[in-house]
């Protein structure tokens, strides 16, 4: 493995999944969890969508970084057989 290996690199990692796009994103999805959970708790039974209707961007931006990181690691891995 390299220096610069994705698996072995803590900095390379954090390079990747913390880009400022992501973060952005990330505190965008949590922001919209907590104004939307404030909703849903201050209108009761009435507005029942709004609970599943808060997690949906927390959700959609676990994946995004769980699937990053998976293809990051397949192509690391990949690199190592090669014999990159």
């Amino acid at each position: 493995m390299t220096s610069r290996s994705y698996r072995a690199s803590l900095r390379t990692r954090l390079s990747v999944l913390c880009s400022p796009i992501r973060l952005t994103l990330g505190l965008a999805s949590i922001a919209w969890f907590v104004v939307v959970t404030a909703l849903y708790l201050g209108r009761g039974n009435l507005a029942d969508v709004l609970g599943p209707l808060s997690v949906i961007p927390l959700l959609a931006f676990t994946a995004w970084t769980v699937a990053t990181d998976m293809r990051y690691r397949r192509e690391d891995a990949a690199a190592d057989d090669r014999g990159d």
